[in-house]
């Protein structure tokens, strides 16, 4: 996984209303677009907090991801990155 690519378009999803529409639309084209590939594609589109934390991605960028674009509950996202990260391995931001 390309981290920096992965975080450019986690916060791009997270800030821009016309990108998520995009994503929305036609989430092949918008990540085609991005050279995102097919396993980036199914962690962010799966919402897998595990695997984005575990190659790198800032968590913010995927609590972002996880309640703007994939419009899921918060508390949920705590509970994924708890079950699926150790707490040791955040990264200094």
């Amino acid at each position: 996984m390309n981290v920096g690519r992965l975080e450019s378009v986690l916060h791009e999803l997270t800030t821009n209303r016309e990108s998520r529409k995009s994503y929305r639309e036609d989430a092949a084209a918008y990540f085609n677009a991005r050279g995102i590939s097919e396993s980036e594609r199914e962690a962010i589109c799966n919402g897998d907090v595990s695997k984005l934390f575990r190659a790198g991605v800032s968590p913010l960028l995927i609590m972002g991801l996880w309640v703007d674009t994939l419009r899921r509950p918060l508390n949920a996202y705590v509970r994924a990155l708890e079950a699926g990260a150790d707490q040791t391995e955040v990264r200094n931001g």
